[in-house]
């Protein structure tokens, strides 16, 4: 069974979403606050749906980054000191 169709974003949401983008939030936290998938909200920062009577302009997409940690080297791994 399919799940159901969710309506798609008001254009205050949308607006307000991408104002968001455009501010710096990170994109999860935009698409949790405003209970939109990725995919939804990627969709109108590129403008919107192609069969929407009137597209936004697209927005310029942010360069990716991965936050990072430091791994973890396990006691074996560990580079030992020779003196």
């Amino acid at each position: 069974m399919a799940p159901p169709k969710t309506a798609p974003p008001s254009p205050e949401i949308v607006a307000r979403a991408r104002q968001d983008y455009l501010d710096g939030r990170r994109v999860g936290d935009i698409c949790k606050d405003y209970e939109l998938t990725q995919f939804t909200f990627y969709l109108w920062l590129d403008g919107g749906p192609a069969s929407a009577p009137q597209r936004l302009p697209p927005l310029p997409r942010r360069a990716e980054t991965k936050a990072t940690r430091p791994r973890k080297v396990s006691g074996s791994r560990q580079m030992e000191s020779h003196s």
